[in-house]
């Protein structure tokens, strides 16, 4: 939500939250895979427990590349019309390489179709 031109903090605490949750999420998923390995559980179950974490890893990244989106509209409120594109390059090339890595994550890297976050990489490259 914008609130006369600003992006309510509001929702950015809900984006740091939700940021907390998949991390924790990750770090369990993370644990309970390598437990697995150790203690005996099947190879199947392990590998599902590693899909379960790139498909956490995905999704935060997703949500990370939408909170940069949201911080860059904040950012050209603030900065109105004196707002240039070389202020706003470290935000593009932060959700670039967010989504550079959302693509190499193997829940991406298995599927037999190109992924739409590699064809967003290609045109973040372009607006450089």
């Amino acid at each position: 939500e914008e609130v006369g031109g600003e992006v309510d903090d509001g929702l950015l605490a809900k984006f740091d939250r939700l940021f907390i949750v998949y991390n924790d999420a990750m770090r369990l998923v993370a644990k309970e895979a390598a437990d697995g390995k150790t203690s005996g559980m099947s190879d199947e179950r392990v590998a599902e427990l590693e899909l379960l974490h790139s498909y956490l890893g995905y999704h935060r990244l997703l949500h990370t590349v939408r909170r940069n989106l949201l911080l860059i509209e904040q950012h050209k409120a603030k900065l109105g019309a004196a707002s240039k594109c070389h202020e706003l390059v470290r935000f593009y090339d932060a959700i670039a390489q967010n989504i550079t890595d959302m693509a190499a994550l193997p829940v991406v890297t298995s599927h037999p179709t190109p992924a739409p976050s590699a064809r967003l990489a290609f045109d973040l490259a372009g607006f450089r």
